[in-house]
């Protein structure tokens, strides 16, 4: 008896078992014109059925004394083909000018949101969350740029995201291969709900994405990104 049902339980368990994971655990270093600034912590599991994220930024060094920030965000949804069906997005952040937190519910994609606390003064161009169906939450888009995945097309994407304040873009082009290298060039762009002086000073920044081929798979290794204080640069660790 038991030699029939110990191949009976192993079929049935292999059977039941959830499709694998790929997992993505990434660590940046955040640099600015040679200094180093800030680090960035990604985690992150995306199976056929359910994606999950969490991400950490925080100064370091000088920026720390001189002008600290620092970012904890974590999701969770559903993977859609090539890509996401946000559930729950959560965020707090310190830019060293704004101090912010949001909570997101998502149904069949469309946000509502629970919860937005901000020291920044509404603008009048602020987006309507029912209307925001198009758009991602911030760190969706940021898991998608940076999880390790399959090689195969990697770049000309775009996606809008929605904060629970704010309405912005993140478009990759075509890309740039260099021997184990691959580069994505674009752009991301401020649209909507942002203050007059931040349009004012800048809408656009341009930024490349670096990826590498290593064992079957891309990694991304860099990012430049341009800003209102010169060029940003994460190198993975």
């Amino acid at each position: 008896m038991t030699r029939l049902i110990l191949p009976l339980l192993l079929i049935l368990l292999q059977i039941a078992a959830p499709a694998r994971a790929e997992e993505t655990v990434a660590e940046f270093t955040i640099g600015l014109r040679g200094v180093t600034i800030g680090t960035l912590r990604l985690s992150g599991l995306r199976s056929e059925e359910r994606y999950s994220a969490s991400a950490a930024i925080n100064s370091v060094g000088v920026a720390e004394g001189i002008h600290p920030f620092s970012y904890r965000g974590k999701v969770e949804g559903e993977p859609f083909r090539d890509g996401y069906i946000p559930g729950h997005y959560e965020e707090s952040i310190n830019t060293g000018r704004r101090q912010s937190s949001a909570v997101i519910e998502y149904w069949s994609g469309v946000p509502k949101v629970l919860s937005v606390r901000s020291l920044a003064a509404t603008a009048a161009d602020s987006p309507v969350p029912h209307l925001q169906g198009d758009a991602l939450d911030p760190l969706t888009v940021l898991f998608d740029m940076m999880r390790d995945r399959q090689v195969g097309p990697i770049c000309n994407r775009r996606h809008f995201l929605f904060d629970g304040v704010r309405r912005s873009m993140l478009r990759l082009g075509a890309p740039a291969v260099e021997g184990d290298l691959v580069t994505c060039y674009g752009e991301y762009r401020r649209l909507k709900g942002f203050a007059a002086d931040e349009m004012a000073r800048q809408r656009s920044f341009s930024l490349a994405a670096v990826y590498e081929h290593a064992a079957g798979r891309l990694r991304l290794v860099r990012v430049d990104v341009d800003s209102v204080y010169g060029v940003v640069t994460l190198h993975r660790r």
